[in-house]
């Protein structure tokens, strides 16, 4: 019952945040002619490539346009969103192009992590859950639309209003996506107090922050998130959610290890490291092949030591080892062998453990972990116009 609220609430804010993204794909004409237009593109970043394609339906829904080639977007508006997924076949030089903001604002579909060389340049919007509910954002949009043709002067006087507001005029390290939400909040309770009454375009406000904050921490978080830690945790993740997939002591191989060996479905382990078919960890990293290629993932995995092997043949990694089961026998297997530490939660707990299927055997293994420290982030929040004209709401900072 928890989780579901949990996902409810993420759920909630994630709608939140893709209302406000579109509602400045809306307005973008008018924040280029008061120079607020964004100078950077989007991107937006799912953990799975099952959600990045939910996404991709998604924005279909709510009137995006999917540019399968670049040539496409000739065809956009200045109202418009483009979007396209990125692929580790594109090359950065046309990526890069494409999200420069002109006559459409671009959105690129990222899945497991940020590529470095569009780290910390690019508008990052993540998502996790991507459960929100297409058909409330469509209606909300559908009125904001129909509001903002007909009242843009009065859009006109909130972007004014803004520029020479003490969180605009005072921002401290806020990103340009951090400012353009606050602003596109602003804009869209400007047409929400038309058709509700004041109290509901307070808490509207207050809901609106509250998904802000939530993006901003997680934008952070995902932007220290590099290749390593993706692949670490496509890895986790998959034996998490493969329960089938057996985890045994290298020593200790019985009948059913010795099944499962054959079929490869096995994780094998001693105090150094892990024993993993090169198979498995293809298909649990399947997500952030559109980002990177398998031959490269291993080659990162090498170069950084997390991966050993006595030597490299083409594109091959894998290390031989025999292997002697309870009954004598012998099977000789190919294996990724990783380094444990790789796995190492914060508790220091390896993978068996964390699976409950040993005692512990890890303690004296550190983990590799960035912890990203979220609790002194900037709180900025907006300063909306009132209904009766004296546009004089204090700004509500949300704890």
């Amino acid at each position: 019952m928890e989780s579901c609220k949990k996902n409810d609430k993420v759920n909630q804010q994630e709608g939140l945040i893709l209302t406000l993204t579109l509602v400045v794909v809306e307005i973008h004409p008018l924040l280029q002619e008061e120079g607020l237009g964004l100078k950077n593109g989007l991107i937006f970043l799912t953990e799975e490539r099952s959600k990045c394609e939910l996404i991709q339906e998604k924005l279909t829904m709510l009137g995006a346009v999917f540019c399968k080639s670049f040539s496409r977007t000739k065809m956009l508006r200045n109202y418009q969103m483009g979007f396209r997924k990125y692929s580790h076949y594109d090359k950065e030089s046309e990526i890069l192009d494409y999200l420069e903001p002109g006559k459409f604002v671009p959105c690129l579909l990222v899945t497991g992590f940020v590529p470095d060389f569009l780290r910390g340049e690019k508008n990052l919007v993540p998502f996790e859950k991507v459960g929100f509910d297409v058909d409330k954002i469509m209606n909300d949009l559908q009125g904001f639309r129909q509001f903002a043709r007909t009242n843009p002067d009065r859009l006109q006087y909130v972007i004014r209003r803004f520029k020479t507001s003490q969180i605009y005029l005072e921002r401290n390290g806020e990103s340009e996506m951090q400012m353009v939400m606050i602003l596109a909040a602003n804009v869209f309770c400007e047409y929400y107090r038309d058709r509700s009454v004041e109290f509901r375009t307070r808490l509207k406000r207050q809901e609106f922050g509250k998904a802000i904050r939530y993006c901003m921490e997680l934008a952070e978080k995902y932007t220290e998130c590099d290749a390593l830690e993706a692949i670490k945790k496509s890895i986790e993740q998959y034996v998490e959610q493969h329960t089938e997939v057996m985890i045994c002591r290298i020593t200790e191989i019985g009948g059913k290890e010795t099944e499962a060996i054959k079929e490869k479905n096995i994780i094998l382990f001693d105090h150094d490291f892990y024993y993993i078919y090169e198979e498995m960890a293809r298909k649990a990293c399947e997500n952030l092949l559109e980002l990177v290629s398998f031959p490269n993932i291993k080659k990162q995995l090498y170069q950084e030591g997390v991966i050993t092997c006595n030597y490299i043949s083409g594109n091959n990694y894998t290390v031989g080892r025999v292997l002697t089961n309870a009954y004598g026998q012998s099977i000789r297997e190919r294996f990724l062998v990783f380094r444990k530490e790789f796995f190492m939660s914060v508790d220091s707990l390896g993978l068996e453990e964390r699976r409950g299927e040993c005692e512990c055997i890890s303690e004296n293994l550190q983990p590799e972990s960035r912890a990203i420290d979220t609790k002194n982030f900037p709180l900025v929040w907006l300063n909306c116009c009132s209904r009766n004209g004296s546009r004089g709401y204090p700004s509500y900072a949300l704890e």
